[in-house]
């Protein structure tokens, strides 16, 4: 949590001035599970939060499963590639820069090392 906090990622929805706080091109890619949890307030999907980058944690959330990586992956867990990055990080966003993976997920991994 502390990692992700020192992110752009938890600050993706501040990036975000004006209209474009309320623009759904905007909203899927600056929060988390836009459009997708009717339940949720407004100001509980702010920033790309776990579940963007490793899917819905109800699937893998017991402590004992997350101590176990293969586990995890095997009830839900996402590891994110790639691919998962370029759902929003691509030439559609308004403020496209290249994206390099390797060098960018360097500032954001957060695996823990094995016990």
């Amino acid at each position: 949590y502390e990692k992700w906090l020192s992110t752009k990622h938890s600050k993706a929805f501040d990036l975000l001035k004006g209209d474009e706080q309320k623009n759904p091109k905007c909203l899927g890619c600056h929060t988390t599970g836009y459009g997708k949890d009717a339940k949720a307030k407004p100001e509980q999907l702010h920033g790309v939060q776990c579940e963007a980058c490793h899917g819905p944690g109800s699937k893998y959330k017991k402590k004992k499963t997350m101590e176990n990586r293969e586990a995890a992956v095997k009830a839900g867990l996402v590891v994110p590639t790639e691919e998962t990055c370029k759902k929003c990080h691509n030439k559609n966003s308004p403020n496209y820069k290249e994206f390099n993976f390797k060098e960018y997920y360097k500032k954001i991994e957060h695996r823990k090392a094995a016990k």
